[in-house]
């Protein structure tokens, strides 16, 4: 079988693209700012652009995005994704992004997320995930936590849309 060609969104989060899963460590000896450390709901959603290049099974691409959310407020999402097709139309993915806003960023990590277009408007593709909080800086210094995701990527425009939902610990 021949391989197949598409171009496919660069998950920034996610996104792409980018739900993020926070590491689950338990400390033995609690530090004063792990007892201070309070849970904060978060929010956001972005727009952007995003490309992608395929080469055979494997898929890569990224994107960067504006956007909005709380407690983050206007910010910047820039991520990069690379992935293997699991059928003609779905791809399975791995990336990076970083939320970047006025008070601090948040690093997210998404060991696993997942890429579809539909047969019946293959130019449409639509991702979700969860992505892992590993760092944060700023206002949101020792961040930790866990979101999810989800969006859509247009191929022929380059068009991206993101929305995460999470919990940050910092």
């Amino acid at each position: 079988m021949a391989p197949v060609t598409r171009r496919v969104f660069r998950a920034k989060p996610a996104l792409l693209g980018l739900a993020l899963l926070a590491g689950g460590s338990v400390a033995l000896t609690a530090t004063p700012a792990a007892l201070s450390a309070k849970s904060h709901r978060l929010t956001a959603s972005y727009t952007g652009k995003g490309s992608g290049v395929v080469s055979g099974t494997h898929a890569a691409g990224s994107g960067t995005l504006v956007g909005r959310g709380s407690p983050i407020g206007r910010s910047t999402l820039r991520g990069s994704a690379r992935g293997v097709f699991t059928s003609q139309t779905c791809v399975v993915f791995a990336g990076t992004a970083v939320v970047m806003g006025k008070a601090g960023s948040i690093r997210l990590s998404v060991p696993k997320g997942r890429a579809c277009s539909s047969g019946t408007t293959p130019n449409e593709v639509s991702f979700s995930g969860s992505a892992n909080v590993s760092h944060g800086n700023g206002m949101f210094r020792g961040a930790r936590g866990t979101v999810s995701f989800h969006g859509s990527y247009a191929r022929q425009s380059g068009a991206v849309r993101i929305s995460l939902r999470g919990t940050l610990t910092y």
